[in-house]
């Protein structure tokens, strides 16, 4: 009889079961990175004696306390450089091999943890899939950039998909002893999560560890190097230093460091600004990833991806600007975006596309409203319909999701906003303070069951559907979206004329090669 011991190859670990699911939690997949080591790549885990008791969460990776990923009651709230660590959900560790979905987290690149209560694995477990979900260094920690890094012997960038690839290699050496199949990992992740992955594909690293990719709002994401290079020099000026020294950074107080990195998140006008990010690093990331993914390094990959109808409510809720918006200053907010896009039409042309389109289809059409739905197109769907049209274009299978479920919150202030899917896909409505953000009763318990089946059928087989007819791939010509929420069903090319107006205007998806 299985007495709750796992055995990895770092030493053996005691899980807990409940109502027939195991869970083995704060397992370390790297080493602590304190001193020296903050800005190294991921070094192995000190074999271990004994039996490690999993089951409390690791401490979370040094991040803000407020903003995106803020913590949600029953969150782990210890922070600690000893946070390299993953959690599994399984529903047996024995011989069966189940298909795995390792999870990434959102959060900016700034915040979050895998042990939040909106990731909990055991809807995953019991549908017969091995959940994980893991930590990975955020902020300066995992994206400071500067090539007085590297000199230094440190990691010049992106120690953050470092660790994450080591979670991966954690997995495939120890999966088959918690009840995976580590031949059939699905690699998932939302917002910041989903840009990691994008990022990850376009590197190669991903080939032979992963066979399908999920993402939830979010393509790929990149800092130019000039501007990493300027963050990290404004970063330590406000430590004091005059110079990027990995000694010294070694060796502040992450008190200070995190207080620094606050100034610089308020510098660059909030957290959903990314200050730190992924860069062209030339070793992990060789080219720029849309360039890469452009040129088929996704081919050999199935992916599902899809954005939430108001994706930009989330983040201009809170702007006390936001309400009283007239025409001239949704242009000039919009100013600022279409330059970061590198867009050749001015606000006007774009606010007029979207008038339009939205007076055809009877939707609200204040400045707000606008600014909201244009935010949402550029910064996340026109960016997923490029990278799945380029998937396609080399014959990988793909599926396209919208998600239309509004939440309750604020009298349905927020709209169906970034992030507001995550309750559905891992089951968790049932948590109390989940559902004053999401909702629940039976409407959303089916959307919330039909989604994790999808999820889980699509790490099963690759098909997020049983069936052709109820969810076809995904090709530009149709551009077939399955939505959930709202009016459900599956739909061709939704919103394709603010699509087409801003695909006409944006650069060449890849540096060159059509969309």
């Amino acid at each position: 009889m299985f007495n709750g011991v796992v055995a990895t190859d770092s030493g053996r670990v005691r899980g807990v079961e409940s109502e027939g699911c195991w869970s083995f939690l704060g397992i370390r997949y790297a080493a602590p990175v304190s001193g020296m080591a903050r800005f190294a790549a991921p070094r192995p885990v000190q074999p271990w004696k004994g039996i490690f008791s999993a089951d409390v969460v690791s401490p979370v990776a040094p991040q803000p306390r407020t903003g995106i990923g803020s913590y949600l009651p029953g969150d782990p709230m210890e922070q600690g450089e000893d946070c390299l660590s993953l959690n599994v959900w399984t529903a047996g560790c024995d011989a069966e091999r189940r298909p795995v979905i390792v999870f990434l987290h959102g959060g900016a690149f700034l915040s979050g943890t895998g042990a939040g209560v909106l990731y909990r694995g055991d809807g995953f477990a019991r549908r017969g899939v091995v959940l994980v979900t893991l930590n990975y260094r955020l902020g300066f920690l995992g994206f400071l950039a500067h090539p007085a890094l590297e000199s230094a012997g440190a990691h010049l960038a992106n120690r953050g998909l470092l660790d994450q690839l080591s979670a991966l290699a954690w997995v495939e050496k120890n999966i088959a002893e918690f009840g995976g199949d580590p031949a059939n990992v699905t690699l998932v992740g939302e917002s910041a999560g989903a840009m990691s992955i994008a990022d990850l594909v376009s590197s190669g690293e991903l080939s032979g560890r992963v066979r399908r990719v999920v993402l939830e709002s979010g393509a790929t994401s990149i800092a130019s190097r000039a501007d990493a290079f300027e963050m990290a020099e404004r970063f330590v000026s406000l430590l004091g230093d005059r110079y990027v020294r990995v000694e010294s950074l070694a060796s502040a107080p992450m008190a200070e460091l995190i207080a620094a990195q606050d100034s610089v998140i308020a510098e660059f006008g909030g957290a959903a600004g990314m200050p730190f990010r992924p860069i062209v690093d030339g070793e992990l990331l060789r080219v720029h990833p849309d360039a890469a993914i452009a040129a088929g390094a996704s081919a050999g990959l199935e992916v599902l991806a899809g954005t939430n109808r108001d994706e930009f409510r989330l983040f201009t809720f809170a702007q006390p600007e936001i309400p009283t918006l007239d025409d001239d200053g949704l242009g000039r907010l919009l100013d600022g975006y279409l330059e970061e896009a590198g867009m050749s039409v001015t606000a006007r042309a774009v606010i007029d596309c979207f008038r339009q389109a939205r007076g055809r289809q009877r939707l609200d059409i204040r400045p707000r409203d606008l600014f909201e739905a244009i935010g949402t197109d550029l910064v996340f769907r026109i960016p997923t319909l490029r990278l799945l049209a380029a998937h396609e274009r080399f014959g990988g299978r793909a599926f396209c999701y919208r998600f239309d479920q509004e939440s309750p919150f604020a009298q349905g202030a927020l709209g169906a906003c970034h992030a507001l899917e995550l309750p559905f896909v891992f089951g968790t409505l049932n948590n109390p303070i989940v559902a004053f953000f999401s909702g629940t009763g039976e409407a959303a318990t089916a959307i919330s069951e039909e989604m994790q089946g999808a999820w889980s059928d699509f790490a099963r087989t690759g098909r997020p559907a049983r069936s052709y007819d109820e969810w076809p791939e995904y090709e530009p010509s149709q551009r077939m979206t399955r939505i959930f929420g709202g009016s459900p069903g599956v739909v061709s090319g939704p919103g394709e004329a603010e699509r087409a107006f801003l695909d006409q205007h944006l650069p060449a998806y890849g540096g060159g090669l059509p969309t």
